[in-house]
């Protein structure tokens, strides 16, 4: 039986790896990376659950310091098989991270294949390059369009070189 994975939920083990990940750098002092909240507006209470509302639209996933150098980055998830939806990236995850990088951080896309357990590290440029090729005259990404470069592998599945 073929389970139904939620939209909210879909990247959460992804995110639960980053943060993992995350955690070990800072241990080993290599790095100091934060997952940003998402700011919430709660709107009531109905026992121990709360129901709240975006309050604003959030910046990035990610942010911190790597060996003295500031890095902002943004982790996607994608149930595609070969494809990453430019759909999935807001213009304003790509404005601020311009905008960081501008003032020299080191920005960019993780994108998880979750069918094939694949990571891909994507920098700003190749998103915001693909976007910019890929906009209507409203400002907006034009639906159904992909990323079709081929981006630079992360990690390996199964840890394997």
């Amino acid at each position: 039986m073929r389970m139904k994975v939620s939209q909210a939920n879909r990247g959460q083990a992804f995110e639960d790896l980053l943060n993992f990940t995350n955690l070990q750098y800072e241990k080993a002092g290599i790095a100091l990376i934060h997952k940003r909240p998402t700011p919430m507006k709660p709107l009531r209470r109905q026992g121990f659950h709360f129901l709240a509302t975006f309050e604003k639209k959030s910046t990035v996933d990610y942010d911190g310091v790597y060996r003295g150098r500031a890095i902002y980055f943004e982790a996607k998830s994608t149930r595609e098989e070969t494809r990453f939806p430019l759909d999935n990236i807001e213009r304003h995850q790509i404005e601020h991270l311009e905008k960081a990088e501008k003032q020299g951080a080191v920005c960019f896309f993780l994108i998880e294949f979750a069918k094939s357990h694949e990571v891909f590290f994507v920098p700003l440029a190749t998103i915001g390059t693909t976007c910019c090729m890929h906009r209507t005259a409203a400002g907006k990404v034009s639906r159904g369009r992909t990323l079709t470069t081929t981006p630079t592998p992360w990690r390996k599945p199964n840890g394997q070189s």
